[in-house]
């Protein structure tokens, strides 16, 4: 390995965030028209780690969703998270 990637390896930040419980959970049962299933599922997540709720805000960033409908999932899921 050379001394530049050796070096950019160990200073680089590590994030762990925890997966979901299987792929696809916050969003199947809003799919199935459930909006309260699936925003219960995001709130057990974010009780767990707190940056679920900046990585719901960058899905409108790369058009996975709108502004709305991630503030209005906000609005639920910190609500179910308390």
């Amino acid at each position: 390995m050379s001394p530049g990637i050796a070096g950019a390896l160990g200073s680089a930040r590590v994030f762990d965030l925890e997966q979901m419980r299987y792929a696809g959970a916050p969003s199947h049962p809003a799919h199935a028209g459930d909006l309260n299933e699936g925003a219960q599922l995001i709130a057990e997540a974010v009780r767990d780690d707190h940056r679920w709720l900046e990585t719901m805000r960058r899905l409108v960033g790369i058009e996975r969703l709108n502004a709305r409908q991630v503030a209005e999932l906000e609005t639920r899921v910190t609500a179910l998270a308390k």
